[in-house]
């Protein structure tokens, strides 16, 4: 039976004001463990920063226009969504993932929680119409569009 551990992610301030992020697990499962989670751990904060990062310059370019295109949003929910599965991939998960991606996005949970439902529930990037707004595919109002596509 395979183990999954779970890992968190906290954030570094370096002398320099700058930050990063640091991978994290329990010490049961380390000491309980024949792995070595160094390097796994490694990986894990590289590809957390550059998903972080991914999803920073989209949402940034997306508060540049007067309305959001639903488009930004399933990229994000892809994003986070691949960064989920690689770590499930490698028996990991991510605990409180909502959290942390709220904290290191500056949206809410709820809003983090809507973006990879909604990746989830369009899960080819040509389902998603941007002419419709993001409130309409959040409303569940797309059912019936969903059938349509």
């Amino acid at each position: 039976m395979r183990v999954e551990n779970p890992v968190q992610i906290q954030i570094i301030k370096k002398s320099n004001e700058e930050t990063v992020f640091k991978a994290s697990l329990p010490v049961e499962s380390v000491i309980n463990s024949p792995n070595n989670f160094d390097q796994l751990l490694s990986n894990i904060e590289k590809e957390y920063t550059e998903v972080i990062r991914e999803c920073r310059i989209l949402l940034k370019k997306a508060k540049l226009t007067r309305r959001v295109n639903p488009l930004v949003y399933w990229s994000i929910g892809d994003l986070i969504l691949k960064f989920i599965n690689n770590l499930k991939n490698n028996s990991f998960f991510l605990s409180s993932q909502y959290a942390f991606f709220a904290r290191d996005l500056g949206l809410s949970k709820t809003s983090i929680r809507n973006i990879i439902h909604f990746r989830k529930r369009f899960p080819r990037k040509k389902l998603i119409d941007p002419a419709i707004p993001w409130t309409f595919y959040l409303s569940g109002k797309n059912k019936t569009l969903r059938r349509k596509v």
